[in-house]
Parts: structure tokens; C-alpha cells; sequence
């Protein structure tokens, strides 16, 4: 993970992590959790016209996996999670254990720069998934035409908190942007390059 230039970001993102991992251990706090992630995921969802045949990959999972247990409760699709952390992995594997989304939703340790991403329809980046601008060159590179991918920056007082520009150099095409308190997400389809002059 970056350090983000010394701003507070990393501590908002310590704290996140933190409540997480408390909450993957109590049903009460990582319902709540999901919960405040609703609306978000579930926008992101219909911007991204998320179907149950698609193969999602989420990447910065979190020890509450709320983004693939959301789209799994809600649309059914298959989804992998990843996450670069062993501790995170260990957790989101038990929570999703503990609330019956084994045949949904896999967890994986990986890293985002080096995670075979081929095969995928729909990749979302997590918020504190870092570094951010290479993450999503590589998946761009990576990612077979139609790919729908999906990432999270900051917003609102999070913005100012976290110093994180992404960059405007992405290739693709902005099918749906939404702000929300505490972070932004963008869903970009993946498209041939245009042989246009």
C-alpha cells in the first residue's frame, strides 16, 4: 500500500481496515458495515449492468468482502476477491463462511499487479487499493475488450483527507459516475482502440 505522500489517508485507511477486521468476527458490526456500502455497490451494479452471468473480480476484498457479497446476494454472479493481505484473506474467508456465500463468492490472496484477470467481465478496485494510476494501466492492458471496470476514490472530506489523484489518462469509456460521502466510483468499459484517423 502507498503511503499517500504523508496526508492522512493511510489513517483513514487503518481505520477502515480496523473496523473491518473487528467486524468480520460479530454478525452486528459486519452487517452494519454492509450496510453503509449498499447504496454504493448497488449503483455500481446498475451502472455497470452487472448480470448473473458475469464473472466479477473484486480486488481489495477487506476482511468484510461487502462488495461480493452484496452483488452475490443481489445478482448472482460468480465472484473472486482478492485481497494482498493474509490476515484479510483469513477473515474474509471466515466471515463469508460464517454467512453461506462459499458457492458465490471465492477469496483469494493475490496482488493486483501480477492477478491473471482475463477471464473476467467486471473488475472493481477498492478504494485503498494502491498504486492506484498502475493498478488500472495494467488492468487496461490486460483486460479482453467489454471489460466493465470499476474504481473507487475518495470524495467529500475524504478527499481532502487522502491524497489520491486519479489519473485522466485512462482509455475506455465513462459509463456511470457517482459520488457518495465518502467515496466516488466510476465504471469504465474497456474498448479496441479506434482505428480512426
Amino acid at each position: 500500500m502507498s503511503n499517500n505522500n504523508g496526508r492522512r489517508g493511510p489513517s483513514v485507511y487503518r481505520l477502515a481496515k480496523l473496523i473491518e477486521r473487528l467486524g468480520s468476527r460479530g454478525y452486528f458490526l459486519g452487517s452494519l458495515w454492509e450496510k453503509t456500502h449498499e447504496r454504493l455497490v448497488t449503483a455500481e451494479i446498475k451502472g455497470a449492468s452487472l448480470t448473473d452471468k458475469d464473472r466479477v473480480l473484486s480486488i481489495g476484498c477487506g476482511s468484510i468482502p461487502y462488495t461480493a457479497t452484496i452483488i452475490a446476494r443481489k445478482v448472482g454472479a460468480r465472484i473472486t476477491a482478492v485481497d494482498n493481505d493474509s490476515m484479510v484473506v483469513r477473515n474474509a474467508s471466515s466471515y463469508l463462511l460464517n454467512r453461506g456465500f462459499g458457492d458465490l463468492v471465492k477469496i483469494e490472496e493475490g496482488d493486483a499487479l501480477d492477478y491473471p484477470i482475463s477471464d473476467y467481465d467486471v473488475i472493481i478496485v477498492s478504494l485503498g487499493v494502491m498504486p492506484r494510476d498502475l493498478i488500472l494501466g495494467q488492468l487496461h492492458l490486460q483486460s479482453k475488450n467489454g471489460t466493465r471496470i470499476i474504481y473507487r476514490g475518495p470524495a467529500g472530506i475524504l478527499a481532502k483527507l487522502w491524497d489520491e489523484h486519479l489519473s485522466d489518462n485512462l482509455k475506455g469509456r465513462t459509463v456511470f459516475s457517482g459520488r457518495f460521502p465518502w467515496q466516488r466510483s466510476v465504471v469504465l468499459s474497456h474498448e479496441p482502440p479506434s482505428d480512426s484517423p
